[in-house]
């Protein structure tokens, strides 16, 4: 249940800051600001169904974590883990064999 009180506080978090950022936006939205707005709801509407299962596993008495959960948890980041080195060693291989101009030239006035 303790994790259950923790993903609210971010999911409320979350909530806040969004609606904070909402209301003190001075331009139009760009498209890509529709984009991160509806990115962000998505992410916290699928925090808010695990907040839910997880509310009702806990009324129900059943265990927040077995052994096969466990095993699922450990294989899945070690996995990521290895995959994010390779996505590493890809980034750093075109980043030796491709020339970005990176400085955003400023007009003078």
């Amino acid at each position: 249940m303790k994790r259950a009180i923790i993903l609210f506080v971010v999911i409320a978090t979350v909530i806040f800051s969004t609606v904070l950022w909402l209301v003190n936006v001075d331009t139009e939205f760009q498209l890509a600001d529709i984009l991160e707005v509806g990115v962000i709801f998505l992410v916290v509407g699928f925090a808010l169904l695990m907040l839910y299962k997880r509310v009702v596993s806990a009324k129900r008495g059943e265990p927040a974590e077995d052994e096969l959960s466990k095993r699922i948890m450990q294989r899945a980041s070690s996995l990521s883990y290895f995959i994010s080195l390779y996505i590493w060693v890809g980034v750093l291989f075109i980043k030796d064999r491709v020339k970005l101009d990176t400085e955003r030239h400023r007009a003078r006035w």
